[in-house]
């Protein structure tokens, strides 16, 4: 079934976390060159993701707020923000030094969640800033 990339985009998936990757190989964990990257073999999908669809942030050299993470960084929907606090909290994660998030509601992330995704946690699914 075909579902627009505007609809795709009102929902979005967040990772958070601190990784101890370094850049090179925090980014060849979405590499899709020919095949399925690490990311998209972790969240079960059986081909490539769209690249269009996914936000990958620098990593910063001191974790930050993962307040300042949600209001500043991902495009996640303000009313969104106290869910992703919570899962947050209950993940023990008050810091991060990096996240990426998948814009693409189309996606479902396999389970189990609580696994590693590049040194980062998968939060959850909120509705969408874009």
């Amino acid at each position: 079934m075909y579902i627009s990339p505007t609809e795709r985009m009102k929902k979005i998936h967040l990772w958070m976390g601190n990784t101890a990757a370094d850049e090179q190989a925090y980014f060849s964990y979405f590499q899709q060159d020919d095949e399925t990257s690490q990311f998209g073999e972790d969240i079960g999908l059986d081909g490539e993701y769209d690249e269009d669809m996914i936000g990958i942030l620098p990593l910063s050299e001191e974790p930050i707020p993962v307040q300042e993470v949600l209001q500043k960084k991902v495009p996640i929907d303000l009313e969104s923000i106290p869910q992703a606090e919570i899962v947050l909290e209950k993940l023990g994660i008050s810091t991060a030094n990096a996240a990426f998030y998948l814009t693409d509601s189309s996606v479902t992330v396999q389970e189990p969640y609580q696994k590693d995704y590049n040194g980062l946690s998968y939060i959850g699914i909120f509705k969408s800033a874009l």
